[in-house]
């Protein structure tokens, strides 16, 4: 498999392969490019040559022939636009539309741009991707020169968005301004922002400037907290105080590659084309994105569900309400003493004042030892001889204990790349699980180019959501887990009290970002961690038969503990229709909990689309959002009973 990166002035190519799931890196070139693409994109002889002049370079390098290639294009040579559409829009009424916003846009260069479309937060908000049509053209030529298949191309921003840690903002130092990209569960935004006497300003936007200014002045807290902000470049101490209370942060680059002495040949990789290339490697599942190598007018729907009213509404629906089966609760009352007990607040002042303090009397007892040493061993009438030479030794030690931290200092202050691959060498067979039941047609992960449909597709991220959603919580015990989401096959939690060892976390899926923040409750540290769920195989063993839709609602209603439930309009998901479901959770752990695993039972056809999971440690409440999807055939008598709202008690 070969990874490339296409930015302004630079492009970067990683030959690697996969062993048992895990990427290992044969070879990795750089190569500037003769003069800035951006300044030369309008000009396609000139930019096509820049191009074809360094992947022919790169060639005598990396091998080329025979491999599949992923190619990721710098947002700065391509044009971003978000807008609102109609719930209710067909993909033909939303072509249309981007049809006549890029002749507006572009107009007597109009045909020589394409535009790639996808949907947002169920439909109503849409994102464009312009793009040179000489870039796609260029880049399929090159691979058929040097006989390699492209499989797909996409942007910067879409490589990021793979992380999947919503909400994540990236932060990108560029020509005295920022350009910023925010992703969260169900929007896009971004543009590029200046630093003033008023601080962070918006200067132009993609999507919502509102949105942008409001969260530039907003205040974070400890549940209130900022997006995860990644930086792509590196910047002075002065500009970092900028951002300081995003609490920037570097990608781990390249983390859990395995490799075998590779070196970087050719000038030195920027920090923007080690994140980019690490992430392309690391993921294998960036493909499913907007792939510029498909038709233009193809528009990806994303599937998503807003889900504010979910969490905020509870009481101000005037729903309808339902009868339902009582449900045995324990409802033994918490007394407020016991919830003092459990979180106590340390006084910032004394931890400040402790860390000062304690090196000096450290420093001040080893010193204290040694001069009692001394003067035990002249009390036990050593000779000089002696004396001399318990100073002369403890001084080689001294000097070797202080030559191997400095050099360890020095190591870690070195930016290069290269240490980073020598540090980065492991096993990867004691630390992968290998599969021994391989589908024929999805493995544990998608392989680039599958044959697989949109609705087998979600079976398989169903599947895996769920399998993933009941590890966690037979893994971390109640009252750990504070937060927890999934799309796809991506899993972010956070947890308190002890760590998890890595090998149970591997048994869900794969390590992509791990993390830990200092809390001054619940054992001293938060824990987050980013999971690439594993995809198992599409039809479940001991997995309960289809329903229909009022049968599966019918249940859902009476049966489990839920508060809200939310049905909307049927609409084509694949090749089958899609009923979705929105379901709220408001009660104590262990409730929620079991109802999110006895949902997960009713039915073959009920699919996990999305899940939030929240646990509030001071109230001892638990919040959790189910965003479902009833499959059924195209063919199938729409279901005609009113259950668009409904309430429960």
């Amino acid at each position: 498999m070969i990874a490339l990166y296409i930015s302004e002035s630079q492009i970067s190519i990683a030959h690697y392969s996969r062993v048992q799931g895990s990427p290992l890196l044969a070879n990795l070139c750089v190569v500037d490019l003769e003069d800035s693409l951006a300044e030369n994109i309008n000009n396609e002889e000139l930019a096509v040559s820049y191009l074809i002049n360094a992947i022919d370079k790169a060639s005598k390098t990396v091998f080329f022939s025979g491999n599949e290639i992923i190619i990721c294009i710098s947002d700065s040579l391509i044009n971003h636009e978000v807008f609102k559409t109609e719930i209710d829009s067909s993909d033909k009424q939303i072509q249309q539309l981007v049809e006549w916003k890029k002749d507006k846009r572009f107009g007597p260069t109009v045909e020589k741009f394409q535009a790639f479309i996808e949907l947002y937060n169920d439909r109503s908000l849409g994102h464009i991707v312009y793009i040179h049509d000489y870039l796609i053209k260029a880049t399929q030529r090159i691979c058929d020169t040097y006989s390699c298949s492209p499989i797909w191309m996409g942007s910067k921003s879409m490589i990021l968005y793979a992380l999947g840690n919503f909400p994540l903002m990236t932060v990108e130092y560029l020509k005295g301004s920022y350009n910023t990209f925010y992703f969260g569960l169900d929007t896009i935004n971004g543009g590029r922002v200046s630093y003033g006497k008023e601080g962070l300003k918006c200067v132009d936007t993609i999507g919502e400037k509102e949105f942008m200014e409001k969260l530039f002045l907003q205040k974070f807290t400890m549940k209130n907290k900022p997006p995860w902000t990644l930086l792509l470049n590196e910047i002075s101490d002065a500009r970092k105080m900028h951002w300081k209370k995003f609490n920037l942060k570097k990608h781990e680059l390249f983390s859990e590659l395995s490799l075998d002495n590779v070196k970087i040949d050719g000038p030195e990789m920027t920090t923007e084309h080690q994140i980019i290339l690490s992430t392309m490697i690391m993921h294998p599942n960036i493909h499913q994105g907007i792939n510029m190598y498909n038709s233009p007018h193809l528009v990806v729907d994303r599937a998503y569900h807003e889900d504010s009213f979910i969490y905020d509404n509870y009481e101000d629906n005037e729903l309808p309400s339902v009868k339902v089966r009582d449900k045995s609760q324990d409802k033994k009352a918490i007394s407020k003493v016991n919830k003092k007990m459990q979180i106590t607040w340390k006084n910032p002042f004394t931890s400040i004042a402790f860390m000062i303090i304690k090196p000096f009397t450290i420093t001040a007892e080893f010193f204290n030892n040694l001069f009692y040493s001394i003067r035990t061993a002249i009390k036990l009438k050593w000779s000089s001889e002696d004396i001399i030479s318990f100073i002369s030794a403890f001084l080689l030690i001294s000097s070797f204990a202080l030559t191997i931290y400095f050099k360890e200092m020095k190591q870690k202050r070195i930016p290069e790349l290269e240490y980073e691959y020598i540090n980065a060498v492991s096993d990867i067979s004691n630390k992968r699980i290998k599969n021994n039941n391989p589908l024929s047609i999805a493995s544990n992960q998608l392989p680039f180019g599958n044959t697989l449909s949109k609705d087998e597709i979600i079976y398989l991220q169903s599947n895996a959501m769920k399998k993933g959603i009941n590890n966690v919580f037979s893994l971390i015990e109640e009252g750990s887990l504070v937060y927890l989401s999934s799309i796809e096959n991506v899993l972010n939690l956070e947890f308190v009290g002890e760590n998890i060892t890595r090998r149970n976390i591997l048994n869900i899926g794969k390590i992509f970002e791990s993390r830990r923040d200092r809390i001054d409750c619940c054992g001293g540290y938060k824990y987050h961690t980013g999971i690439e769920l594993k995809y198992e195989d599409i039809n479940e063993p001991n997995q309960s038969i289809a329903l229909p839709v009022a049968a599966i609602l019918s249940i859902i209603k009476s049966e489990y503990n839920i508060s809200s439930l939310l049905h909307k309009e049927d609409r084509l998901m694949g090749e089958r229709m899609q009923t979705p479901v929105i379901i709220g959770m408001n009660a104590d752990e262990k409730t929620v909990r079991q109802t999110i695993y006895d949902i997960s039972k009713t039915a073959k056809n009920l699919l996990f689309r999305k899940i939030i999971y929240k646990y509030d440690p001071e109230t001892l409440t638990t919040k959790g959002t189910l965003y479902l999807s009833i499959m059924h055939p195209v063919s199938s008598v729409k279901n005609t009973e009113s259950v668009d709202y409904s309430e429960l008690p």
